[in-house]
């Protein structure tokens, strides 16, 4: 026995965007979330067209990883500090519109950030660190034991 194929009509997003639109209330909210929305569109392109995980872009914004969680998510509007941030860090602008229809946010193509170059300056960085730290503690106990293995070779 054979199923009957059930065709379905496909109604195109903006199509039922614009009939939702159309209720006042429906309009006020998504006016109301505009700006979050496209940070979060923004910040998550940003991030998955320079393979990035949010704990990585976190580090590169000074940031936890929450945070970037949060501003993906498009749940809470972000603050002009914020954008500040996000501009800087990440070598780009963002331009806000504010208008009687809502405010809107534009942000130019950023600077791509090459993973492994990145890799290669968290190493450096981690390399500094732990050399400045063992010059601040003194000699290895690997070095201590050579000089001392070498200091009774010669007496």
């Amino acid at each position: 026995m054979e199923t009957p194929h059930v065709e379905r009509k496909y109604t195109p997003f903006k199509e039922i965007l614009d009939e939702e639109l159309q209720d006042p209330e429906v309009q006020k909210e998504w006016d109301r979330t505009q700006l979050a929305a496209k940070v979060s569109n923004w910040l998550l392109r940003y991030r998955i067209e320079n393979d990035l995980t949010q704990a990585e872009l976190a580090e590169m914004l000074g940031w936890q990883q929450p945070i970037v969680a949060r501003l993906e998510s498009g749940d809470r509007e972000p603050s002009i500090e914020t954008l500040h941030r996000l501009a800087e860090r990440l070598g780009t602008t963002a331009t806000i519109a504010i208008r009687p229809e809502g405010v809107e946010v534009h942000f130019t193509k950023p600077r791509a950030v090459a993973k492994e170059s990145r890799r290669r300056a968290q190493r450096a960085a981690a390399l500094a660190a732990s050399s400045s730290l063992r010059s601040r503690r003194g000699p290895s106990v690997i070095t201590r034991r050579a000089q001392q293995n070498s200091s009774t070779h010669t007496n």
